[in-house]
């Protein structure tokens, strides 16, 4: 293997004396380095079959019975005919193999998890949701996912707020109105005493000029008239 694949001793855990764990994990690295190219070709061979594969299995399900397809059921079925003459690359669904979260990406993603949660960026249950991800796609998805949700309640609490704002204002100018209101009414009032005040006084004036004298219910009436009406409340 050493020679063959230039796979070191220490990576096939055949070496004879003491090695640290950084030397150790550094050399395992490095070593990976010369057979990636074998397994990632390998890898490569088995998405297409298995995407071929797949495609095949899609039109063999459309000669099957209902009853033996129960997890598609009439309505899959009837979508597998649709799309019968389309593989499902062209339909944007993809198998991908090499997609796992390996034990040093894991540990890196962490990482920036939790320094993204210090800084408010995520909260607790998008950590969880890193750390219990097995795939680049579903932390992807589930990530996409906590971000819009995230954007659509601060576009609803902001719609909310203007809203509150909106009806805050609008009761303001009400009030507003509803004070200007009063005044003009007070303003009104008050035009209406000093006029019947100015009647009385030319009343009485002319009376007394004439030598006649007012009767009393005139006076009482011309003296009381304001009373009979009550201002209105400022």
């Amino acid at each position: 293997m050493e020679e063959i694949v230039s796979v070191p001793k220490i990576a096939l855990g055949q070496q004879s004396g003491y090695v640290g764990a950084k030397t150790q994990a550094g050399t395992i690295a490095q070593s990976n380095l010369g057979t990636t190219y074998l397994y990632q070709g390998f890898i490569q061979f088995i998405q297409k079959e298995l995407a071929f594969a797949l495609n095949q299995f899609k039109v063999s399900l459309m000669d099957e019975s209902e009853e033996e397809i129960p997890v598609i059921g009439s309505r899959g079925k009837q979508w597998l005919k649709i799309v019968k003459d389309f593989q499902f690359e062209e339909l944007g669904v993809y198998i991908k193999v090499k997609d796992f979260i390996d034990d040093a990406s894991r540990e890196r993603l962490l990482g920036l998890a939790q320094a993204a949660m210090q800084n408010q960026m995520i909260d607790m249950l998008d950590y969880l949701r890193i750390e219990r991800a097995k795939t680049y796609t579903e932390l992807m998805s589930e990530l996409e996912y906590s971000l819009n949700k995230k954007k659509r309640d601060a576009e609803k609490q902001q719609a909310m707020m203007q809203m509150m704002q909106q009806a805050q204002q609008e009761q303001q100018m009400a009030q507003q109105q509803q004070v200007a209101g009063m005044k003009e009414e007070g303003a009104n009032y008050r035009k209406e005493l000093d006029v019947q005040g100015k009647m009385a006084t030319t009343m009485v004036d002319k009376s007394t000029s004439n030598g006649e004298e007012i009767p009393a219910d005139l006076m009482q009436q011309i003296m009381g008239g304001g009373q009979e009406q009550q201002p209105p409340m400022q």
